[in-house]
This record gives structure tokens, C-alpha cells and sequence, in this order.
């Protein structure tokens, strides 16, 4: 026995199905010298059939300000069909882009140093980002689905790596105890920086 309206919080579409995701990248290098090398990389993208939920039983927007053609509402407005209360639908039309350049400037291990430092210049759109507590999985305008297309929560336009490699000399000619106590050393570090991640606010 139902009793309306009723709440339907998991449905999905007729014609949902799989996403899809299209990659592509490009990338030239040039050594320098003996031990160096330079590359330049563009890696990009495509994503269609991405999930998305909406809700299928919208509320009717409530006029204001209050006058003789809008009477004052104080409860809940009524739905489009007053049988049922939310209906969150499943749908796969959401899409998702990703471009970006990547720089990697490399150094060889050569008298005991190696070098690495990449940077990332990267732009990632999307209908509509979900997880990380961003907002609840259904969009922000349910009326119009392309306008909610914007930076999505994993957007991280510039990120920068680097890291290295030193090895202390061997100290050969030098007594055994200094040898073992100095010579023959790793050391190795690394940095990274990172533009902060999107993020709502209330």
C-alpha cells in the first residue's frame, strides 16, 4: 500500500549507458649536451555518456514578491506530478574535457647528481562534479544541463614538480672511517606545488 506522494531517490534513464573517454597526446624532445634533455607535451581528453543525476519531478518555482497575482505560499510548492514527491533519474549525457601542456626539463646522473622538474598547465571542464563533499550529485540548475557546465573539482590549472638525486663522492685515498662515516652518500628531495583545489561556498 502507497501512500502519495512518494520519493523515488534512485531511478535511471531508458537510454542510460557507459561513458566513454577519448585521449590524445603530442610531444617533441630535445637533448642538450651530454646529459640533458627538454620536452613538451600537450595531452588532452574527451569524455561523453558521463553520469549525472537530475531531478525529474521538479518543484513549480513559487512567484514573488506577493501581490494580487501571487498569493502567499507557506508550504512546501507543489510538484509537477502531485503523486510523487523528489525523483532523482540517472542520466549519461554529462561530457568532460582536459587539456594541457606538460614541460619536463631532465637532467642525467652525471658526477653525482640527477635532476628532474615538471610543469603542468592543465584546464579540466565538466557538467557536473560530484564526490569530495562538492554538492549532493545533482545539478545546480536542473531547468538547463549545459548550464552547469564549469571547472570541475579535480581543476588543478598549474602544478610543479621537481626532484633530485645526489650522490656524495667516495672518498677514495681517504682513511676506511672517514670513507665509511662520508663517502658514499644518498641524498635525494622533492618538491611539489600545486594550485588549490575549486571548492563551494554556502
Amino acid at each position: 500500500l502507497f501512500f502519495p506522494p512518494i520519493t523515488i531517490q534512485s531511478a535511471f534513464a531508458l537510454n542510460y549507458t557507459d561513458g566513454r573517454t577519448y585521449t590524445w597526446n603530442l610531444s617533441v624532445e630535445h637533448q642538450f649536451g651530454t646529459n640533458w634533455l627538454a620536452r613538451a607535451a600537450y595531452v588532452a581528453s574527451e569524455s561523453d555518456h558521463q553520469s549525472y543525476q537530475n531531478e525529474a519531478n521538479p518543484a513549480v518555482p513559487i512567484c514573488g514578491p506577493v501581490g494580487p497575482n501571487c498569493a502567499l505560499i507557506t508550504s512546501s510548492p507543489a510538484r509537477l506530478n502531485t503523486n510523487f514527491g523528489g525523483v532523482d533519474v540517472s542520466y549519461s549525457g554529462a561530457t568532460a574535457n582536459y587539456q594541457s601542456g606538460q614541460f619536463t626539463l631532465e637532467r642525467r646522473m652525471s658526477h653525482g647528481l640527477q635532476f628532474t622538474a615538471n610543469y603542468t598547465y592543465s584546464h579540466n571542464i565538466d557538467i557536473e562534479s560530484t564526490g569530495l563533499g562538492i554538492n549532493t550529485g545533482t545539478l545546480d540548475n536542473p531547468g538547463c544541463v549545459k548550464c552547469n557546465r564549469g571547472n570541475s573539482y579535480i581543476d588543478v590549472p598549474q602544478t610543479f614538480v621537481a626532484n633530485f638525486i645526489y650522490e656524495t663522492p667516495t672518498l677514495s685515498g681517504w682513511n676506511q672511517a672517514t670513507k665509511l662515516a662520508l663517502g658514499g652518500w644518498q641524498i635525494s628531495g622533492i618538491y611539489r606545488a600545486q594550485s588549490g583545489f575549486p571548492f563551494s561556498i554556502y
